[in-house]
Order: C-alpha cells, then structure tokens, then sequence
C-alpha cells in the first residue's frame, strides 16, 4: 500500500533522469553497427544469397536465405572482447524432405560457397553452419533448414551440433512477435510524470 504513495518528481529528478538515458543511449550507439559495418554487411548478405540461390544443385535450387537472431530484430550489439559483429543467417531449403541428413544438406551448402574464388578463401566451417569471416568487421554465420512438417506455422528444422537430427525453430515466426511486441508503445508514464509534477500523490488506478 505505502508502494501507492510517492513524493512528486522535482525538477532535479527529471533532470537527472533525462541524464541517464542520454547516457545509456549514447552507450546503445556504441555497441550498436556503424553505416559502414552496416552496408558492408547488408551488402555481403545480398550477394551470398544470389550465389546460393544461383545453384544448380538439386538441393539448393529453391533455397530462401534471410536474416535471423539479433541482426534480423535489429538489436545485434558488439561481442565482448572484439569488434566483430554476428551476422545470423538462414539458408532455408524449399521442397527437401526431411529425410535428408544433415550433413548431407550442409555440406551442400558449403560446396556451392567453395566454389566462389572470394568465398573459399573467408569459409570456415562450424558445427552446424558456414562461417565467412570479414576480419576486423563482421562474419555472416549460414545454417541450413528444412521446412518442419509438423508445424503449420512456417517453422522449419536445423541441424543439431552433431549433425545426426534435426531440431525445430521458426525465426520468421519469431521475429514477427518481436516485431509486434516492439510495435507496442505504453501511454501511461508521460501521463503520470505530468501528474506527479502537479504533486499528485497517488497514482491512478490501472485501467
């Protein structure tokens, strides 16, 4: 009940919270991409989706190759310890069945990014995906999916660590949540700060 009760934010209050958001936004811009990082990638991305598309393999003639994780939501931020950005893509095969191993689609992934004179000198391979390093600046991760028979909301399967199964996900269907939940905007707290500045001392019962 005493948690209702609060004193009225001065002009003091106001002013030093103002200042921690400056700082904390201008913290965001750090750890956030520069125009440069961010076109080299956006450029990057587009033409190794064109070469994968451009694939005369069964496999990969009808792949999509889209953005996911935290580059796609667009709060990717600077790892710890170095400057390279995490780029996460998907190479989403149409039409393969999921009887198709997952070795078997992987390495035709990385067989097509072998074939191109600049890829196979930047390709390393991970786990469960394709790596192309941009030294000093970013490095795309590429993994390969499958659609899932099982989910009726475009969700798709990746290989696991050992490449022996696949494992579900759905990142378009995630970022369109995201997206929705980031489109929400609260209208309560300007309200309320006009509120306390005219000494209000209650706030208002939620609607």
């Amino acid at each position: 009940m005493n948690q209702m009760l609060r004193q009225p934010l001065t002009d003091s209050d106001i002013r030093r919270r103002t200042q921690i958001f400056t700082i904390l936004d201008e913290i965001g811009e750090d750890l956030d991409l520069t125009e440069t990082q961010f076109d080299r990638a956006r450029q990057s991305y587009g033409a190794v989706g064109d070469w994968l598309s451009g694939s005369t393999d069964p496999l990969l003639v009808s792949v999509l190759v889209y953005l996911q994780g935290s580059s796609a939501l667009g709060t990717a931020v600077k790892p710890i310890g170095r400057r390279e950005f995490d780029v996460d893509l998907i190479c989403f095969c149409a039409g393969i069945a999921s009887g198709i191993s997952p070795a078997t689609l992987k390495a035709a992934v990385g067989n097509r990014l072998k074939e191109h004179a600049t890829y196979v000198r930047l390709l390393e391979e991970k786990k469960r995906c394709w790596r192309l390093n941009y030294a000093g600046d970013f490095h795309l991760d590429l993994s390969p999916t499958i659609a899932n028979p099982v989910c009726g909301n475009r969700g798709e399967l990746v290989p696991d660590r050992a490449l022996k199964e696949w494992h579900p996900t759905n990142p378009r269907a995630y970022k369109t949540l995201f997206d929705e939940r980031a489109a929400l905007r609260p209208t309560f707290v300007g309200k309320f700060i006009a509120m306390q500045r005219d000494e209000a001392t209650v706030e208002p019962f939620p609607v």
